[in-house]
């Protein structure tokens, strides 16, 4: 199962994928998420955004903080 992840910055789309999971760095700690979970809104940190392709490759990006919101199908982080 895969979910779509969509990171923005200011002035460009920054990644457009399908994914099998995201992890994302908030205030409260590291937040996972998978395809059809439930919704959420999150404030992101400094810290590393990690993710999972779908052939299994495990890759990260360091970000200055932002927003993410997940509906279940997309993932979608806009940075500062």
């Amino acid at each position: 199962m895969s979910i779509f992840l969509k990171v923005m910055s200011p002035s460009a789309v920054t990644l457009d994928e399908a994914v099998r999971s995201v992890v994302l760095p908030s205030p409260s700690g590291e937040l996972g998420i998978l395809a059809k979970r439930q919704q959420v809104l999150v404030r992101l940190k400094k810290g590393a955004l990690r993710y999972e392709t779908l052939s299994g490759e495990k890759r990260s990006f360091p970000i200055e903080g932002g927003l993410a919101y997940n509906d279940g199908e997309v993932v979608t982080v806009l940075l500062r």
